[in-house]
């Protein structure tokens, strides 16, 4: 599959960057924010469902992928920052306001988003990914100290390694990386020995057949992407913990008074239903989604599902 024929595309420049816009519909305006490796084109199958229910579904390639800018700084990627890139989204598609939903890290930007700038968001919802209040230190350091299956999140804090790695290979690098429950050793499996084995992709199969999430025209066009910009600007976003923890320590305000979703595939191996547990108490307002039989890919792997959680949620939030 490709992008839908009726998709809009806009290079929308704010913040001093510029973001490619992908839309599709006519109606308040659902700003769909991808993770880690993806791009707007993860929505591809959500997209004309929640435009055929009366939304405006907005899927920037954010910033550091795609057809976006890919600034080289580590600084440039702070969360600050990227939430006020999605600030300028709203503005140009929401008249100031959206609903913003978002999966895996770009999840924990929707969440950042409701806690510091909440006056510009109608409603928020994460994929997978619960909201981690800042803590006594960086998530960097508390995994330091016991990193399970965030092993892989130390490996990618030294500039380099990974980009090196990953780009060897791309196809291959992406064939690894995005996978569906059941479909043999890919990265997700192996997330807690990242730093051991020396590598995301270190020994991982050379060869391993293409997931069933992606025809070969998705493979291609993903790697096409990342051949172009490559991964450093999608992993900097990884590079910026400790700046996110002191952002929010200074301008985070709780509890988020939004409504809110979290969506909870149960067989997502590293975001797992258990790591939000007590979330209520810094979103009371949260209700509560769960994708049986999904893993952590749930855009591509169960769209259908997906979209009728997010319209059954949206339908009934207040106007």
């Amino acid at each position: 599959m490709t992008w839908p024929r009726a998709v809009r595309f806009d290079l929308l420049a704010v913040n001093g960057v510029t973001l490619r816009v992908a839309s599709l519909g006519d109606g308040p305006a659902v700003v769909l924010c991808h993770g880690f490796p993806q791009l707007a084109y993860a929505w591809r199958r959500v997209m004309p469902r929640l435009a055929a229910a009366g939304y405006t579904a907005v899927a920037p390639d954010l910033r550091g992928y795609g057809g976006s800018s890919v600034p080289a700084p580590v600084g440039a990627y702070r969360q600050q920052l990227i939430c006020s890139d999605l600030i300028g989204v709203a503005d140009a598609y929401g008249g100031g306001r959206a609903v913003f939903v978002g999966h895996d890290m770009g999840g924990m930007t929707v969440w950042n988003l409701a806690a510091c700038h909440r006056d510009r968001v109608r409603a928020a919802c994460a994929i997978g990914t619960p909201h981690a209040m800042p803590g006594r230190a960086p998530l960097t350091e508390l995994w330091l100290r016991s990193p399970g299956v965030f092993d892989y999140q130390l490996y990618l804090q030294e500039a380099g390694a990974a980009e090196r790695e990953l780009e060897a290979d791309v196809e291959r690098s992406l064939t690894l990386l995005i996978r569906a429950p059941g479909e043999g050793c890919g990265a997700l499996d192996r997330y807690s020995d990242v730093r051991l084995r020396g590598g995301l992709l270190a020994g991982l199969p050379d060869i391993l057949p293409r997931s069933r999430l992606l025809s070969a025209a998705d493979l291609a066009y993903y790697a096409g992407a990342f051949r172009l910009t490559g991964f450093r600007g999608a992993l900097n976003w990884y590079r910026n913990y400790r700046s996110t923890w002191e952002w929010l320590l200074d301008h985070a305000r709780y509890p988020i008074g939004v409504p809110a979703l979290l969506v909870s595939p149960d067989r997502d191996p590293v975001l797992t239903e258990e790591m939000s547990a007590g979330l209520e108490g810094a979103v009371p307002a949260l209700a509560r989604a769960r994708m049986a039989g999904c893993g952590h890919y749930a855009p591509e792997e169960q769209p259908e599902r997906l979209a009728a959680i997010l319209i059954d949620w949206l339908d009934g939030l207040a106007p």
